[in-house]
């Protein structure tokens, strides 16, 4: 992988979720996404959630960037 960085922001939970696990899973693997199978797969309270659309348990930046910044 080119040695980049990349700079973010997601306003649904689920989705931050998704991405701190994919980078979780590239640390740990050396490999990207997860080839045919699903983030939440062997997490039962998150693939619930997944399921439903309901949101997870991510905390939210609290930076004055993002304070000043969200949306009405």
């Amino acid at each position: 992988m080119a040695k980049r960085r990349c700079f973010t922001a997601e306003i649904d939970p689920l989705y931050c979720e998704i991405s701190i696990r994919r980078l979780e899973y590239y640390r740990a693997t050396g490999l990207t996404g997860w080839q045919n199978g699903h983030a939440f797969e062997t997490d039962p309270e998150l693939k619930s959630a997944a399921q439903q659309g309901a949101e997870v348990g991510v905390e939210r930046a609290s930076s004055p960037l993002c304070s000043s910044q969200r949306l009405q």
